[in-house]
């Protein structure tokens, strides 16, 4: 069973990306650690998406690649026949980073702008999250949220998996 850690402050810009993002790399990268780590962004500012991806990457694959995101998991229920009928799940959301010959690995589930919609009708979604990494902890050693500077459905979401 993967080590859940959600890294959350009310506070903007105090640093919870950053740390994700080094976190998320030491573990994945460092030899005396070797695991296999996902990261989640699960704000609406996507900085952590930029970060591990960079900024051309994130373009290439995330928004002309038309990947799944973590708005597409808290909105499968209206988004899920737009998913299905191109021929995408939301399984197709986990990105691989890099992977290691020893096997430890960093994947990620990006974030995108749009999830700030997810705020205007929060209902019921908190367990999408939870339900989502229930099916693929296995895969993982370690998984890092991101969570966003807000008392919200995300940040709910955030706390309630790990």
């Amino acid at each position: 069973m993967a080590k859940k850690v959600s890294i959350i402050n009310m506070k903007g810009g105090v640093g919870k990306s950053t740390l994700c993002t080094q976190l998320a790399w030491h573990f994945s990268a460092t030899v005396e650690w070797d695991k296999r780590v996902l990261v989640v962004d699960l704000d609406p500012q996507f900085n952590l998406s930029q970060y591990v991806l960079g900024v051309q990457r994130y373009q290439q694959e995330v928004i002309k690649g038309n990947r799944p995101t973590i708005w597409d998991i808290f909105e499968q229920a209206t988004r899920a026949p737009g998913l299905k009928s191109s021929g995408r799940s939301l399984s197709d959301a986990v990105l691989n980073v890099v992977r290691y010959k020893d096997g430890s690995c960093l994947d990620i589930v990006t974030s995108q702008l749009e999830l700030s919609y997810t705020l205007k009708n929060p209902s019921q979604k908190e367990h999408l999250l939870s339900n989502f990494i229930d099916s693929i902890e296995r895969d993982y050693d370690l998984i890092l949220v991101d969570c966003a500077p807000t008392e919200s459905v995300l940040s709910t979401a955030g706390v309630r998996h790990g």
